[in-house]
This record gives structure tokens, sequence and C-alpha cells, in this order.
């Protein structure tokens, strides 16, 4: 039995040809492939992993320069933020003027903004 007969071609055009071969059949037989529509209902409306890992890190930070505040600080901010008091209850809970409270949350909060300025 005789082998089919070869085209000649140069030495750099054999590999090439032999890659477009195989790219026509794998396209061939992905066209071929069965394929279903994707439902939209069930699309995940979460954050993607990109958000969430930022989020953990913007918390990670948030933690750390919490840390680096002075006790005082740290009080004031937990009790106004986490436990919603107002600045005349915390002000009261520490024996001193509202007015006093205001500012010193207002020196608080740039001490932390300036840890996280630095920190970036």
């Amino acid at each position: 039995m005789r082998s089919p007969a070869r085209l000649p071609l140069a030495p750099g055009l054999r590999p090439f040809v032999r890659r477009i071969a195989a790219s026509r059949a794998i396209d061939s037989l992905r066209k071929r492939r069965p394929t279903a529509e994707l439902d939209e209902s069930l699309a995940d409306t979460g954050p993607n992993p990109y958000e969430h890992t930022l989020r953990r890190d913007e918390s990670a930070r948030l933690r750390w320069a919490l840390q680096q505040l002075q006790a005082p600080c740290r009080e004031i901010i937990r009790l106004h933020i986490e436990q919603d008091m107002p600045y005349a209850e915390i002000a009261a809970l520490q024996q001193r003027s509202e007015a006093t409270m205001r500012v010193r949350m207002f020196n608080c909060l740039k001490s932390l903004r300036r840890l996280l300025a630095r920190r970036d």
C-alpha cells in the first residue's frame, strides 16, 4: 500500500500547517459541544473575591490603626461607634463635658486618619 503523497513544504512551514490543522480540529469539536443557557436568577449577588479581599484588607488596616491609638481614644471611638452612644452619655460616663468629648473624638479620629494615611 502506498503512503499518501506529501506536499513539499519549507522546513519552517510544516509545524505551522500542523498547528493550523490542530486548531481547526479543536474549533470543530468545540462547535459540536452541547451548550446550555445560563439562568440569570442563579447569579451570585454577593461581593466578588476581589471586593471581599479589599474589604478584609481594609478592616485589617482599621483594626491595626485602632490598636496603635492610645487607650482613651480607642474607648471613646468604641463607645460612640460600636455602642452607638451619644457624646452626652460618653461625657457623663467619663465625668467630662460634652464639648470636651466632641473635641477628644475629633482629635482621636484625626490621629486615626493620620495612621491610616501613613500605613498606605
